[in-house]
């Protein structure tokens, strides 16, 4: 990831609060004398009782939970986790206030594979359920451009994958 931003021309990072993206985020923020900002929003999705559990021990004692979640992951939670319905919002909604109120700055956002997904979906107009057809590989780099129009803004994808 470090050398990936090496070549960036960043202004700013907002960063996951979890700590495998802060670190990193607040480490470079740092180095490079640029803002940090820390957004609990950009926390990869809450998988609640399945957090840090192998799929095959939740398919032995929870088969029909598990199952549920995976043919509709909009409608349904991992036990007392958040669904993605609910996830895509909180995201989306960070999105949109980065976007709208950091115009005129270079970003860099530390975020997790999930958060990453959920918002190329959103840019690429792509139904949510269709997330999982995004390979997005540890420190994987996505080049977003945000072009201004009076109050509206769009989003193109310029370059997905490592480096930028």
């Amino acid at each position: 990831m470090q050398q990936a931003a090496e070549a960036l021309d960043i202004q700013q990072v907002f960063s996951s609060s979890l700590q495998r993206c802060a670190a990193f985020a607040q480490h470079y923020s740092a180095q490079k004398q640029i803002p940090c900002y820390i957004e609990p929003a950009l926390q990869e999705l809450d998988f609640g009782q399945w957090e840090g559990r192998a799929i095959d021990e939740i398919q032995q004692t929870e088969a029909q939970a598990l199952h549920n979640f995976w043919s509709d992951p909009l409608s349904y939670a991992p036990p007392e986790g958040e669904t993605l319905a609910d996830f895509n919002q909180r995201v989306i909604e960070c999105w949109q206030k980065i976007i709208q109120e950091e115009a005129i700055q270079n970003s860099l956002l530390v975020i997790h594979g999930g958060v990453q997904k959920v918002i190329l979906a959103h840019i690429l107009e792509m139904p949510l359920t269709a997330i999982h057809n995004i390979e997005v590989p540890y420190a994987c780099c996505s080049a977003i451009k945000v072009y201004y129009n009076g109050d509206e803004t769009r989003a193109t994808l310029k370059q997905h994958g490592s480096p930028v």
